[in-house]
């Protein structure tokens, strides 16, 4: 029965189909194999190659199997086949490419590197395929001869398929001009070159439209054809997947027969059952895998129904055979694996007899417990066997709780076997325990706790029986706890010894660093005594008598850590060692605390050391700076009067100098008082210093002034009228300017800034004549080149000379404590301007522009914008902080809210 539906698919077939460039119906490559030579048979540029592997040829002929299949795969010129069969060891060739044949006779040497000389197929493959495929690699002889055969490819002439109506488009086309030109006539055509034109240009439309329209036809077509054999291409595909499924239930079907036939009870029905499904599974595989017709492959919507029909089959096919296949293949595996188990089971039950006679020797008597296990074991392994026969899944259970209750045994047999041991070697480990705990007792002189360390071995002593009679019940729980108990008393006696020793240790080194640190302690509370001697005779009482109690306090918690030192050493020699530790690292902490209290006490002392040289260097420091400023005095240009100058402030430094050298000198030393002192030493120097920088200030300003003022004074007196006048204004400034050099020269700089004040005052009354005498100007100027042009511009004219004739008011003198630069600019901007000639010419300017007076007048006023040296215009039509003198007349000035900008072209 199963060879019948095993050989049915084969049978029906007859060949295989074409399911890709590799199909391995042999087995013989693992799936890296397939996937490498699948790359490689792919990556092949002149030739494509296929190979199939089958088990058998089944007394066919290999050139005629090997012929039909290149037939019925219907290969084409350069395809190559190459057919390989496991029984007979046997490889085929074949092609159908009379180039190919030449280039493998003619160039066989060239192709295989010189080292064949055959000129027959048979020889290249004796060259490539047969020694790698004797070594067994037949995946390299594979390779190798694709490899040889695509380079003997390489000098095949390309394909070049034919396109239907190609030829006749051409000779068409190339007919169709020599046509028209036989159509001519010879004589000229009385129609005239335009419709000759016409019908040319007719012509070529007709012919691209037609062209146009066999291109857009081909090109659809040309997809149409690409959609429909990427279909039949998936379709293939599917049906290869249906033909490898087939072959997965062939494979089950022939594991599954035997069973369905020989077994009985549950086996026979679960076999029986599987069969029929894989059966009918196998049919509907085969059916699939055959199919209906593929369609035309430009009949795209009738391939997708194919497709899509063959898909959905294969799905379901796949998913009721990854359910039935698993099933079967495990219930064949079965059959063998019971025996199998049953004997392993048989052989480990053999060793565990042998265990459990050496347990009985153990533990000098029989384990009934043990005994039973074993007797339980043996029944359920001829169950096992007495099943194994006709009902595999029955033997498979009983197989099962065999192999549990094996499992059990010997994990309980082997701790039975571990706890019995370790009872019989408990003397000698009670006896090492001793021997540890005595060593220990007898390097540190620890006798008197002799009974406290032995204690836990004796409690151990006790449980060793108990132990015992609980492996003799084969109670593995209790034997546990029993051991681990035993082996936590070895583990405290032996811990506890050591622990004391350890703590006895420590304790001594404690002991030793504690003596140390206090000794060092004594050393610096004598040190500090010394100091606090010092200073009570060289400071006040009231600097150091804070310090002096607290450092009596430190000497008395000094004197209680001796005391509490002793204490600890009298609980260590009792062998007290936790108490001794206890109070050692109390002892350290304080020891500790202690040290950082005894240093800040020994910084506090430093600390009046330290501020009292600090004292002492600023005073040198102030010393150093008033020597340092007297050169500076001395070296100086400023007179220094006797009755006005610095007398007072070197008094006082002297003063100040003499009291700080007293407090210094004085015992006991009052700090405080000899920084007060200090420090008005120090003010004392800079209120020198203050007042020295004022009369040098003094100094300057009034020279600066003086300076200023000249240069304002010769350009305001040019522009005045008269001879005589400007004549005997020079003289006066010139005696009041010689006067101001006089009082500066004697060293008078308060008069000489007074002096300078009036000066300005004088200055003031030359710029008002100055302003009258330009405004007259300009009022003669306009009378003469403006007088007939309109009668408000002499109106306008008129009105400025009479505000002109108009006293100015005097400007308001400064305060006193008002700079005298200060009090210059504020004349200059209650004055008018000072640049007049400038102001002439911004009038002319503005009359060129046939302007009117009054604006003229306002142009000029802003445009003479303040001197640099004497200060803003008055005018309040001012639009800027400064004026351009050279454009007063073209609206530079402006009015009010004027702005300006600029741009490029």
């Amino acid at each position: 029965m199963l060879a019948g539906i095993g050989l049915r698919p084969v049978a029906a077939a007859g060949l295989p189909d074409n399911l890709g460039p590799l199909q391995d119906r042999a087995g013989l490559f693992t799936a890296e194999q397939k996937t490498q030579l699948k790359q490689d048979i792919a990556a092949k540029q002149h030739l494509r190659f296929y190979v199939l592997t089958i088990a058998s040829l089944d007394g066919r002929d290999g050139k005629d199997y090997a012929k039909a299949v290149y037939d019925h795969w219907g290969l084409a010129a350069r395809d190559v086949l190459l057919v390989i069969s496991q029984q007979e060891r046997q490889v085929e060739l074949s092609f159908n490419n009379q180039e190919l044949q030449r280039a493998v006779e003619n160039g066989l040497d060239k192709a295989v590197d010189g080292g064949v000389s055959e000129q027959t197929l048979n020889g290249l493959l004796q060259a490539t395929f047969v020694p790698l495929a004797r070594d067994g690699d037949i995946q390299r002889g594979i390779q190798y001869t694709i490899q040889v055969l695509d380079a003997l490819g390489e000098s095949l002439s390309p394909e070049a398929p034919a396109v239907p109506g190609a030829a006749g488009e051409a000779a068409e086309g190339s007919t169709a001009p020599q046509s028209a030109q036989e159509r001519q006539p010879a004589e000229p055509i009385n129609w005239g070159p335009f419709k000759t034109f016409i019908g040319n240009v007719a012509k070529a439309l007709l012919y691209a439209a037609t062209a146009i329209v066999l291109i857009v036809a081909a090109v659809r077509l040309l997809r149409r054809w690409r959609r429909g054999a990427a279909k039949l291409q998936d379709i293939r595909e599917v049906r290869e997947a249906s033909g490898r499924t087939m072959v997965e239930l062939s494979q089950a079907v022939e594991r599954i027969s035997p069973l369905a036939f020989m077994s009985q009870g549950r086996t026979a029905r679960a076999a029986q059952e599987l069969e029929q499904e894989l059966s009918e599974l196998l049919v509907a595989a085969e059916a699939q895998s055959k199919g209906e017709p593929f369609a035309h492959v430009l009949q795209t919507a009738r391939l997708e129904e194919q497709l899509s029909r063959a898909t959905h089959e294969l799905e379901m096919l796949k998913r009721a055979a990854d359910q039935v296949v698993p099933a079967a293949q495990e219930l064949a595996d079965q059959e063998r694996e019971v025996p199998r188990t049953v004997e392993r089971l048989r052989s480990e039950s053999r060793v565990g007899l042998a265990a459990y006679e050496e347990l009985t020797a153990l533990t000098e008597g029989p384990v009934e417990p043990v005994q039973r296990e074993f007797r339980e074991l043996d029944e359920l392994l001829v169950k096992a066997e007495e099943h194994a026969v006709f009902d595999v899944l029955t033997a498979s259970d009983w197989a099962a709780r065999a192999e549990r209750a094996m499992s059990a045994l010997a994990s309980m047999l082997q701790e039975l076997m571990d706890h019995a041991r370790y009872c019989q070697a408990y003397p000698e480990l009670e006896r090492e325990a001793r021997d540890d705990v005595r060593q220990v007792m007898t390097e540190h002189n620890l006798y008197e706790r002799e009974q406290e360390l032995f204690q836990p071995i004796e409690e151990s002593r006790k449980l060793a029986p108990q132990l015992l009679q609980a492996i003799r019940r084969a109670e593995t729980i209790p034997a546990r706890s029993l051991r681990q108990r035993i082996d936590q008393l070895f583990s405290q006696a032996r811990e506890q010894a050591h622990r004391l020793a350890e703590l006895q240790r420590s304790n001594n080194d404690k002991t030793s660093i504690l003596e140390e640190a206090l000794h060092s302690i004594d050393q610096f509370v004598q040190h500090l005594d010394q100091q606090f001697f010092r200073l009570s005779n060289e400071y006040k009482k009231s600097l150091w008598q804070g310090m002096e109690k607290k450092f009596l306090q430190l000497k008395n918690e000094q004197s209680a850590a001796l005391a509490e030192l002793e204490r600890g050493r009298e609980r260590q020699a009792r062998q007290q060692f936790a108490k001794a530790k206890d109070i050692f690292d109390d002892l350290a902490m304080g020891i500790k605390q202690l040290e950082k209290e005894l240093q800040a006490c020994e910084r506090e002392m430093m600390k009046l050391d330290m501020d009292k040289q600090a004292c002492l260097e600023q005073f040198a420091a102030d010393q150093q700076s008033y020597v340092e400023l007297r050169e500076w005095i001395d070296a100086g240009d400023v007179l220094i009067l006797a009755e006005g100058g610095l007398e007072a402030e070197y008094r006082l430094v002297e003063q100040t100098e003499q009291q700080f050298r007293e407090a210094e000198s004085g015992w006991p030393c009052d700090l405080q008082h000899l920084r007060k002192q200090g420090a008005l030493y120090g003010q004392a120097i800079a209120l020198t210093r203050e007042a020295y920088t004022k009369l040098r200030d003094k100094k300057e300003l009034a020279v600066v002034t003086l300076d200023r003022y000249s240069v304002l004074f010769y350009r305001i007196v040019d522009q005045t009228t008269g001879m005589f006048y400007k004549m005997g204004r020079k003289r006066v400034f010139v005696k009041l300017h010689d006067g101001i050099q006089e009082l500066i020269a004697r060293g008078l700089y308060d008069d000489a800034l007074e002096e300078c004040k009036e000066l300005q005052r004088f200055i003031d009354t030359v710029a008002v004549k100055a302003e009258f005498a330009n405004r007259a100007r300009r009022y003669e100027y306009q009378s003469k080149y403006l007088g007939a042009s309109s009668s408000s511009g002499t109106t306008g004219a008129t009105r400025e000379y009479v505000k002109a004739e108009q006293p100015r008011q005097q400007p308001k003198k400064p305060a006193s404590g008002d700079s005298p630069f200060n009090w210059g600019a504020s004349a200059g901007r209650a004055s008018s301007s000072t640049s007049w000639s400038k102001s002439t010419s911004s009038a002319s300017d503005s009359s060129a522009n046939s302007s009117s007076s009054s604006s003229n007048d306002s142009s000029g006023s802003a445009s003479s914008s303040g001197s640099a040296s004497w200060g803003s215009s008055s005018s309040s039509e001012r639009s800027s902080g400064s004026a351009s003198y050279d454009g007063g007349g073209k609206g530079s000035g402006g009015g009010k809210g004027q702005s300006s900008g600029s741009a490029k072209w």
